[in-house]
């Protein structure tokens, strides 16, 4: 519910699931993990998604806004925790 999703630039940022992935020592299969959800998502799929215990992930049309959602996510999980909302 916080106003920096739209920086995710989605249609309706109102409520998002950021998608976490189970860490595993096979990068091939978070990979595969990864392309399901975004093929199973389609256009529904969020630009970022966490691996657990690892790290973050963003994409977008070019480096720019790539790295913008990548910070709004970093962000939105800072308020989460602050927050505990």
């Amino acid at each position: 519910a916080f106003e920096l999703t739209k920086g995710l630039g989605l249609a309706a940022p109102e409520a998002i699931n950021v998608p976490v992935f189970r860490n595993r020592p096979d990068p091939g299969s978070i990979a595969a993990a990864v392309e399901r959800h975004v093929v199973d998502a389609g256009s529904a799929a969020l630009p970022v998604f966490l691996v657990a215990g690892h790290g973050a992930t963003a994409w977008g049309g070019d480096l720019e806004e790539a790295r913008n959602r990548l910070e709004c996510l970093e962000m939105l999980c800072r308020l989460q925790w602050l927050t505990g909302a």
